[in-house]
């Protein structure tokens, strides 16, 4: 039996923090502007194996947790597309969930609609596993054993693998597809998503030119610059460049944030990140 997936997106209103709509894809049902209550009906009735939502973990999993809807969150294994479309693309220039349907001049509202970026998401998945069967067998195996505990991805896993493990070890794996023996990558392990971050950007380099890596990963996760120069051996990634490039940040300020995200100081490279936008 194939796994049902329920694809959710929630509205919140920006000024009191509370859930102003949800939408809801699950087999043939589609809703919106419905409560918590009646989404605990619709979950107690469809049963679904899994929840996907883009961005769900930080977002919508926060708000779904304060409400009556709570124990399906706790239970049901969660699928984020946010944190797989990093995965895939380390060096897209922004991972937010398309919305084509905002640009419709024939929409009665401006208003973001839950049902449409449910939908979005739901065909933002079936792209990302597509991304993710076309990568080497060992990668893919690589990133299993690397992420399958980890909250942003272990639904991801869990849908993928079905119990099934990789046979090799991480170590035969890394040492096959990129020539790594445990040496090089040992002191990485304790912080496998940022290691995972840096092989992906490793592996696509393969394929294309890539310079950077997402803005979004650069804030949150720094430390992937240290692990890409070591295990590529790279004197130097142009980060200055990159600022002044994507945020048009002057020669002083791009200096100042190229040094601060060097030294990963998080806090302080945010701060500046968010007065560029």
């Amino acid at each position: 039996m194939q796994d049902k997936i329920a694809f959710l997106d929630l509205e919140v209103s920006p000024t009191s923090y509370k859930i102003q709509n949800i939408g809801v894809l699950c087999d043939e049902l589609e809703q919106e502007k419905i409560s918590t209550e009646s989404l605990k009906e619709i979950f107690a009735s469809k049963k679904p194996h899994f929840i996907c939502g883009h961005n769900f973990v930080e977002f919508d999993k926060k708000y779904l947790a304060n409400s009556s809807f709570n124990e399906f969150v706790q239970k049901v294994p969660i699928i984020d597309t946010l944190y797989l479309s990093l995965l895939l693309f380390p060096d897209k220039s922004t991972h937010k969930l398309e919305k084509p349907y905002k640009q419709d001049i024939h929409r009665e509202t401006p208003e973001n609609s839950p049902l449409q970026d449910a939908k979005n998401t739901q065909n933002l998945f079936i792209y990302l596993c597509e991304c993710f069967e076309s990568l080497p067998k060992n990668l893919q195996d690589i990133f299993t054993l690397l992420l399958k505990d980890n909250e942003f991805f272990k639904g991801f896993f869990l849908y993928k693998q079905a119990g099934q493990m990789p046979n090799k070890s991480l170590e035969s794996l890394i040492k096959d597809e990129f020539g790594f023996d445990k040496e090089h990558f040992k002191d990485f392990l304790d912080t496998p998503l940022e290691f995972c971050f840096a092989l992906s950007f490793i592996n696509m380099l393969k394929i294309k030119e890539a310079k950077y890596f997402s803005p979004f990963i650069l804030t949150n996760y720094p430390h992937c610059i240290h692990i890409l120069k070591t295990l590529r051996n790279i004197e130097k990634i142009d980060i200055q460049s990159f600022a002044k490039d994507e945020f048009g940040l002057k020669d002083s300020k791009a200096k100042i944030y190229s040094m601060l995200l060097l030294n990963n100081q998080t806090q302080f490279h945010k701060e500046i990140l968010l007065k560029a936008h």
